[in-house]
C-alpha cells in the first residue's frame, strides 16, 4: 500500500507544478494532503487484487500516477467517485492495447505481401 500511495502522490505532485494544493487548508496542510492521498491507496490495491486481467504495462506508472493526477484535479472526490474513475481509466488503458480484428487481418495481409515479394509463394 505504501508504494501505491507514493505513486498517487507522484502523479498529483507532477500536476501541481509550482502551484499550491487545492483544499490545502481544509485537508490540514501538506501532511493532511499526503494522508488524504494515501487514503485512496487501499482502493487502488483492492482493485488490482481483484482485477485478474493482464496489464499492457506497469500499472503504477500508467494508472496509479494518472489517478494521482485525477485526484489533484478532483480534490473533492469521494472514494466512490475515485473507484468509478479508476475502473473507467483501467478499462480504457487496456482497450488501447487489445488487438482488434482488423489488426490481425492487416498483419496477415502484410505477411502474405512480404512472402510474395520474396518469391515465397
Amino acid at each position: 500500500m505504501s508504494s501505491t500511495a507514493i505513486y498517487l502522490y507522484i502523479g498529483a505532485d507532477q500536476t501541481r507544478g509550482d502551484g499550491t494544493w487545492p483544499n490545502l487548508d481544509s485537508l490540514g496542510g501538506h501532511i493532511g494532503v499526503m494522508a488524504w492521498i494515501a487514503s485512496f491507496a487501499p482502493i487502488v490495491d483492492a482493485f488490482y487484487a481483484r482485477d485478474k486481467r493482464e496489464y499492457p504495462g506497469v500499472a503504477h506508472y500508467e494508472v496509479t500516477e494518472a489517478m494521482g493526477t485525477w485526484l489533484y484535479q478532483n480534490s473533492d472526490a469521494t472514494p466512490e467517485e475515485f473507484e468509478v474513475e479508476l475502473t473507467r481509466f483501467v478499462n480504457g488503458w487496456i482497450a488501447e492495447y487489445e488487438p482488434r480484428p482488423s489488426d490481425s487481418r492487416l498483419s496477415a495481409m502484410s505477411n502474405d505481401t512480404a512472402a510474395e515479394m520474396c518469391g515465397a509463394t
